[in-house]
């Protein structure tokens, strides 16, 4: 299971306004100077190595999380130990985030739904939940952001639970290089789609062999992004999924 975040929640320190702005988040962008000072005298600044954890499943959640750099998963672990990722943030994205003064697992605040770790060394913003709570109550445009961020997250959802569900494993994977610009290994991927690595890395290669793709140790490269959209869209796909 994740190791339990430590109390101090990885090294912090408070933000220097020169060095980040709150409009480097698609959340705060176009507010104005007042909102965007009241952002960044609010949130602190949190170094995460690779492995570390955010926030653990379950647990009461008591932050917002901004990703300045480096990428975070967030996981499900079966009872058995074997990992699904929901989803991979990288710069700009926004995680355990949820609207103010919900009632959760411990009648007080919402517990996390996810575990939340770091895939690389990350740095990362980390605005506590009553202060959220007060940006509510003095950014009128925040509420209606927020709806918007969560809605394109529900989507992205139901996105994975089409794949999972629906498509076959080599329609799953080539669906997924299409639409998934962020950096995956094989093993990344095989976890985000719910298949064996084995099966991801059999798939992976016929695309490759196909001259669609470029597999790097840590990166799947798409080549020929138009003849991706035509293998996913029936094209060739029978013969390459045969």
């Amino acid at each position: 299971s994740p190791a339990e975040p430590p109390s101090w929640f990885s090294r912090e320190s408070r933000c220097h306004m020169d060095r980040s702005k709150a409009a480097d988040f698609p959340l705060f962008a176009n507010l104005t100077e007042q909102e965007q000072g009241l952002i960044q005298s609010l949130w602190k600044e949190r170094h995460y190595q690779k492995g570390q954890s955010l926030f653990l499943k379950d647990h009461p959640c008591s932050h917002c999380f901004f990703i300045r750099s480096g990428s975070v998963k967030l996981t499900l672990l079966s009872s058995t130990g074997k990992e699904q990722i929901i989803d991979t943030l990288g710069p700009g994205d926004t995680c355990s985030c949820h609207p103010p003064e919900m009632n959760g697992c411990d009648g007080g605040s919402l517990c996390c739904s996810a575990h939340g770790e770091a895939l690389t060394d990350c740095h990362v913003f980390a605005i506590s939940n009553d202060s959220f709570a007060r940006l509510f109550a003095t950014i009128p445009s925040l509420p209606g952001r927020l709806c918007s961020h969560l809605a394109h997250k529900v989507r992205s959802c139901t996105a994975l639970i089409e794949d999972i569900s629906l498509r076959p494993s080599f329609e799953r994977v080539a669906h997924f290089l299409l639409n998934n610009p962020v950096k995956f290994s094989q093993e990344e991927l095989a976890r985000r789609l719910g298949v064996a690595r084995e099966t991801a890395s059999r798939h992976l290669n016929k695309i490759k062999r196909m001259n669609l793709i470029d597999i790097k140790p840590q990166e799947i490269v798409v080549l020929d992004r138009k003849g991706l959209e035509e293998l996913v869209n029936g094209n060739n796909y029978v013969e390459a999924a045969g």
